[in-house]
């Protein structure tokens, strides 16, 4: 079974607290400090680890001794392509970091005194989460990452620009603190692969990495949850979708037929309607749209266009799907093992029936 990586954002994400919960799981704080060091090339500073708690939850805190400004982006960037480490670390690092440059220069024109500073101000904190959380997931294996929706907190400049470019879920249930900053946030955007629910599967690992700040009431701490893969879905991709629902009482029903062609043209992935109770024991329809989030928009605008309704619920789901792929009038879905299942395409049949004049039912079987 594959096994997956899960990142808890429900009290934010940032470099340290990611750094933390490798180190929980598994990751050696020397290696990571010789690492370092050797790649950096400075003196006098090393991270120290820390045994701690927060709101009773045990979790490893990290801070860098010695921290200081390092300079620009560009001579961070240049630190890690003359370094000598693995392929997948030096890449996946110059893209957090060449993100994170982006996002303060756009939010701040250069002018930004936060955790970075595209003029020259950047801390050596902000090399040490990046560099360091690149290595580590390389090192611990941590390929298939998905992490849950981010509770940003206030949401600082630079933050905003990386939530909004990089489609990353988000939502605050904090106003007073900062919980997600823009190095985590630049951090995740690179190597988390998607965003939502925790797959279902068997937990096997969980590493708790705490914020510098013990926050009354909540917990402070980020969590990396490892976990192998349910059988029902093993080796199958897992895609996020959005569910589009509306219940509808007062449209003509010859209008569904014909706004269901819509939608499917504009991009869902499917669309149907059921008989529904309303209040007052009116008949209504449930009227529901699976769509990729990014046909979101359009979709939302052509109902409300196309139909009476005068408000749609939105839920995301994920769902496990088949490769597949068609060949004459039939489609074929491709099982585990190496089987496979098929079935006649309806419409495909149904004209080549008619160009044949043979009965449907002998090409449906």
């Amino acid at each position: 079974m594959d096994t997956t990586t899960y990142v808890d954002c429900g009290s934010g994400v940032a470099g340290d607290m990611l750094l933390g919960a490798l180190v929980d799981l598994g990751l050696s704080g020397n290696e990571l400090n010789r690492m370092l060091k050797r790649v950096i090339g400075l003196d006098n500073w090393q991270v120290r680890l820390k045994r701690t708690e927060r709101q009773g939850w045990p979790a490893w805190s990290l801070i860098v001794e010695g921290d200081r400004h390092f300079g620009s982006g560009e001579r961070m960037m240049n630190v890690v392509r003359r370094s000598g480490l693995p392929s997948p670390v030096k890449s996946n690092a110059l893209k957090i970091l060449s993100r994170l440059v982006e996002a303060e220069k756009q939010a701040h024109g250069g002018k930004s005194h936060g955790d970075f500073d595209p003029n020259g101000l950047g801390l050596l904190d902000t090399l040490v989460d990046v560099i360091g959380n690149a290595w580590g997931f390389w090192k611990l294996g941590f390929e298939k990452v998905t992490a849950s929706h981010v509770n940003t907190g206030r949401i600082a400049p630079a933050s905003a620009r990386l939530l909004k470019q990089f489609n990353i879920p988000a939502y605050s249930a904090e106003s007073k603190h900062e919980l997600a900053t823009p190095t985590g946030l630049a951090i995740l955007s690179v190597l988390a692969q998607s965003f939502g629910p925790m797959p279902s599967g068997q937990m096997e690992n969980a590493g708790y990495g705490a914020g510098l700040k013990d926050i009354a009431g909540k917990p402070n701490v980020l969590a990396i949850y490892r976990a192998r893969g349910s059988a029902a879905g093993e080796g199958l991709p897992l895609e996020s979708v959005l569910l589009l629902e509306t219940i509808i009482d007062d449209m003509d029903p010859r209008l569904y037929p014909h706004v269901t062609d819509l939608l499917m043209k504009a991009g869902a992935l499917d669309v149907w309607w059921i008989s529904a109770g309303m209040k007052k024991g009116r008949p209504g329809t449930a009227y529901s749209v699976l769509c990729r989030p990014e046909d979101e928009k359009k979709l939302v605008n052509l109902i409300f266009t196309e139909t009476t309704t005068l408000g749609i619920r939105r839920l995301p789901l994920e769902r496990w799907t088949l490769a597949r792929h068609s060949q004459g009038i039939r489609k074929f879905a491709t099982l585990s093992a190496g089987l496979f299942k098929s079935q006649a395409e309806y419409e495909l049949a149904r004209q080549k029936a008619f160009s044949l004049s043979i009965p449907l039912k002998k090409l449906l079987k």
